[in-house]
């Protein structure tokens, strides 16, 4: 038998006990997935940049600004991330990470920090609709926060609100004599209306910025992932409608509730409306059984709707949720506010009288003639465009005012398709205050602003739509009485 040293023995005891050490750190490393790396900002706080969705990523931050990363390469020592809005490129490690320098063309070391374990599970790739091939169709979506649930029946309550927002449009375009078809949205596979299904990737208090709703900060943190999810969004109109309310007590309505509608061109447009109106006091499965609704006076108990006592009566929910969906789709379909008739346009308070139309009432709500005409300037709706001309009308004006005349304003359009529409726009007012039909391919005309000011300032829009279904917006300013003298 071979003798063994009692040094070589001890060594060989030491050399063990290490092996299993450094063993059992590998084994406890491995247990922490690379899906969350976690850092600490002197000013900000902890920071934890998380693993939410195949190569996307996004930054949990106190600040609750909005990181959204994308995934560029990752190999045994790190994950490397470009931030989707700065472009900033980082890559993180076991215990630190590095930001590229573009002047340099070198990583510099950044923070400190560690991957550390996390509960939640990437969500997988959602199965999207391709782009839009030919049409122009709206495309309806349903955002639900990572902490919610879809609402059963979402896409069919969708379908039956949608469908009364179609009628509207329909009937009232008709009614001043536009040939249309009315609006169309994308079908799915099964010939239904496609509503596609969006899951966010924070909590519902993160977008409605809970406990400070704020619904312009809402909008900033959901048209981002709403983009993201969908194919063709920088060609498509979409309306969505967002289940980032809050459940709890509110002063009217339910908090973070919002509305919002937005153009971006001939073919781009997006309104977002809350889900709050697909719950199951207000959004029937039919729509005969949402008639109904419109005149059903059940008290909704510990509710205000807007203008209402608390416990309002169910309809005026109805009446006011549908109405304001049609409202932000104008909108996202370039139609500014027009507050002339208030009680009847659609795009002033107009919307909130729906049952005038319902009961068959000759005072109907309805869009104005000069929202009219920019409808029918409208990809989605004009049935003789020339869906070819990406080009917007070029437009000059000269805006001019006097303490006796008022305002007037000198408009000179071209365009290489056509002309269709000019609105005017009184910026301080928020509301259409005139304008008028266009033809051919070049036109100027004077016209007077039903608009006096004493003193201060008259700002105006001027809007002109073209054949193309393009639009062309600019504002001037001019100084009235004792602020206009040098």
């Amino acid at each position: 038998m071979r003798h063994v040293s009692r040094m070589s023995l001890n060594s060989f005891v030491i050399g063990f006990v290490l092996f299993c050490s450094i063993k059992a750190v590998v084994a406890e490393e491995a247990t922490v997935k690379r899906t969350a790396w976690q850092y600490k900002d002197n000013k900000i706080g902890t920071i934890t940049i998380k693993h939410v969705r195949e190569k996307k990523w996004i930054a949990d931050r106190p600040d609750k600004r909005q990181m959204i990363y994308e995934l560029v390469d990752q190999t045994d020592q790190y994950v490397e991330l470009q931030n989707v809005k700065s472009k900033l490129r980082m890559r993180f490690y076991a215990d630190r990470s590095e930001w590229y320098q573009v002047k340099s063309q070198k990583w510099v070391g950044y923070f400190k920090g560690k991957w550390i374990k996390t509960d939640s599970t990437p969500q997988p790739e959602k199965v999207v609709r391709q782009p839009r091939e030919d049409g122009y169709h709206i495309q309806l979506a349903y955002f639900v926060p990572e902490d919610q649930k879809p609402s059963p029946n979402y896409r069919q309550k969708i379908q039956v609100l949608m469908s009364f927002v179609s009628d509207l449009y329909l009937q009232d375009l008709k009614q001043k004599r536009y040939k249309t078809n009315g609006l169309t949205y994308v079908l799915a596979a099964d010939g239904q209306v496609s509503v596609q299904l969006i899951r966010g990737i924070r909590p519902a208090s993160f977008y409605n910025n809970a406990p400070a709703f704020d619904a312009n900060e809402q909008w900033k943190r959901l048209v981002p992932e709403i983009r993201d999810e969908i194919p063709g969004h920088s060609s498509q109109v979409i309306l969505v409608f967002s289940e980032t309310y809050d459940y709890g007590p509110a002063d009217k309505l339910w908090n973070g509730v919002m509305a919002r509608g937005a153009y971006y061109s001939a073919e781009r447009g997006m309104g977002i409306y809350s889900a709050h109106i697909l719950r199951d006091e207000f959004c029937a499965l039919t729509i005969e059984k949402q008639r109904r609704l419109f005149f059903d006076k059940t008290p909704i108990p510990g509710r205000k709707a807007l203008g209402h006592r608390m416990n309002t009566p169910r309809c005026e929910f109805v009446e006011d949720g549908f109405g304001a969906v049609a409202h932000e789709l104008g909108h996202a379909l370039g139609l500014p506010h027009d507050l002339r008739d208030d009680r009847r346009n659609i795009m002033a308070n107009g919307f909130r009288n729906l049952k005038q139309n319902l009961q068959g009432s000759a005072a109907k709500v309805g869009f104005s003639n000069d929202n009219a005409r920019l409808l029918m300037a409208s990809r989605y709706l004009g049935l003789d465009l020339d869906n070819t001309d990406n080009d917007p009308a070029e437009v000059e004006f000269k805006l001019t005012h006097s303490l006796k005349q008022g305002a007037s304003i000198s408009v000179k359009a071209k365009d290489e398709t056509g002309l269709r529409a000019v609105v005017f726009i009184d910026k301080k007012k928020g509301s259409v205050i005139g304008g008028r039909a266009l033809k051919g391919k070049a036109q100027q005309i004077q016209y007077k602003l039903p608009l006096v000011v004493k003193s201060g300032e008259v700002e105006v829009t001027v809007i002109v739509a073209d054949a193309g279904g393009n639009q062309t917006r600019k504002t001037q300013k001019v100084k009235v009485g004792k602020s206009a003298l040098p």
